[in-house]
């Protein structure tokens, strides 16, 4: 199998906070659409934005609310038919706060810059549709919309740490909360180490931090980002696809570093992860 590219618009542009809902609402949303997502209804602080169809017709939509009191945005993962809506994503606004969003017309990843914030409750939300495979996206039949979420921020005034791609990318990692849509069904996820949620594929992970993560002349193995999470139908943790433009490679890097590998630049969206892998998502 080979990294699956969108051929979309990559985006990777930051925005320096002036504190308010509707100003991180307005950024997120035209950001997106700048990405290629589109609006499939709502307007003004309730907007709710649909991704490209992927070439497999798979698709997903996200709302981003603006509830006009409180400290956060709140972000929903959502399918139409049938109706499915995810826990929310509480994403806090904090004046004069850098923020980075690293996307294309599937995906999304929305994060307050920095290792600082790497780890902390309402400063990280990510999601999208993945790539999968026809044959495994025939298998869910008259289903069209799948995605994965992950989310820092569990309520408006979260304080617990809650991990996402910034911080780990396999399983067995503390205090995660992740959502999939996937075969018409909605799974939620959260506390410590729950093997059943949203995760990467992780290669020689076992025994030593270094154990099959090095080629013989020293280089970092780099492979494809295959994303998966809980199959109702198989009763197992199964892999579903890829993330878009996306490599995994087997080091800590430092978050928001770079990384060039088969003609593209790489952002490292994972901060210096403690399994010792590091999520990159194309940028030019």
């Amino acid at each position: 199998m080979s990294i699956q590219y969108s051929g979309s618009t990559l985006i990777n542009n930051t925005y320096t906070s002036d504190g308010t809902l509707a100003g991180m609402q307005s950024w997120l949303i035209s950001e997106l659409e700048a990405a290629g997502w589109t609006v499939s209804s709502g307007s003004g602080s309730d907007i709710t934005l649909v991704s490209a169809t992927t070439p497999q017709g798979l698709n997903i939509y996200f709302r981003f609310y603006n509830p006009g009191t409180g400290n956060c945005i709140q972000i929903t993962m959502l399918s139409l038919l049938p109706s499915n809506t995810s826990s929310i994503a509480y994403f806090l606004p904090v004046s004069g706060v850098t923020y980075r969003i690293v996307a294309n017309k599937y995906q999304f990843f929305a994060f307050a810059s920095g290792s600082t914030y790497a780890g902390v409750a309402r400063y990280n939300v990510m999601g999208g549709v993945p790539w999968v495979p026809a044959a495994v996206a025939a298998s869910i039949g008259t289903y069209t919309t799948c995605g994965w979420m992950l989310r820092s921020g569990t309520s408006d005034a979260d304080t617990s740490s809650s991990q996402t791609f910034r911080g780990f990318l396999g399983s067995y990692n503390p205090h995660r909360n992740t959502s999939s849509i996937w075969r018409g069904t909605l799974n939620e996820y959260s506390g410590d180490s729950d093997p059943l949620g949203v995760q990467c594929e992780l290669r020689g992970q076992a025994g030593s931090r270094n154990c099959n993560r090095l080629w013989a002349d020293g280089s970092y193995k780099t492979f494809e980002a295959f994303i998966g999470w809980y199959d109702n139908t198989l009763q197992t943790v199964a892999t579903v696809g890829q993330i878009w433009d996306a490599i995994i490679v087997g080091a800590q890097f430092a978050g928001e570093s770079t990384y060039s590998f088969d003609g593209h630049t790489y952002l490292a969206i994972t901060d210096a992860s403690e399994d010792y892998f590091t999520l990159f998502v194309a940028v030019g």
